[in-house]
């Protein structure tokens, strides 16, 4: 069984780039994360790719961790902050006020689906689309060949690891490194994109 002292050895390990290291971080957090979203009534399957986003979020900002606290305590922080952001963003988009032409949208709805996409909601799809491929652009290749395969192909793991001639484990890895790095690189991407919009 590891101990406090095992953990910050991995810790220390993984800032220093031991991508080993971070995997068995992966191993002894991911349940758990999964299980603590579940608390907050999440299903099964979101609480499971936010248990997914934690670690990539944390992977990303490992060198922001000060070792004065405990890392678990950290990590847990991480993922209380994801669930509180989203569910702030859930209550936003429920209590959204619409106009006249949101009305004319909200019909479409009730009547089935609407023959058109909301203004704002196009909107915002494309300027995060542009996003999102800006920063696929910017995750190292043997990463982005994976991830798109995996979260925009949606290819079950196995036949993944056929077409690349690797094993399942490794596709899993390369998945959760390259959504590691696009994380990062949409970070930096909406970073640049606020000091634009400050600046226009």
């Amino acid at each position: 069984m590891e101990t406090p002292n095992d953990l910050d050895s991995l810790v220390r390990r993984a800032q220093c780039g031991d991508e080993d290291a971070f995997d068995a971080i992966v191993s002894r957090y991911r349940d758990r994360l999964a299980g603590f979203f579940r608390s907050l009534s999440f299903d099964r399957s979101r609480a499971e790719d936010l248990a997914q986003d934690t670690l990539s979020r944390v992977y990303v900002k490992l060198d922001h961790y000060d070792p004065r606290g405990t890392f678990e305590a950290w990590l847990f922080s991480v993922a209380r902050n994801i669930a509180i952001d989203l569910v702030r963003h859930e209550r936003r988009a429920r209590q959204f006020s619409m106009g006249e032409f949101d009305e004319l949208y909200a019909d479409g709805l009730r009547r089935g689906s609407p023959a058109f996409p909301h203004p704002s909601e196009a909107m915002e799809r494309a300027e995060t689309a542009a996003m999102v491929r800006g920063a696929l652009a910017k995750v190292p290749p043997v990463f982005r060949e994976t991830l798109v395969l995996a979260d925009l192909e949606e290819i079950p793991y196995h036949l993944i690891a056929e077409r690349l001639r690797t094993s399942i484990g490794t596709v899993k890895s390369r998945v959760f490194r390259g959504r590691a790095a696009l994380a990062a690189a949409l970070d930096r991407v909406r970073s640049h994109h606020r000091v634009e919009s400050l600046v226009a």
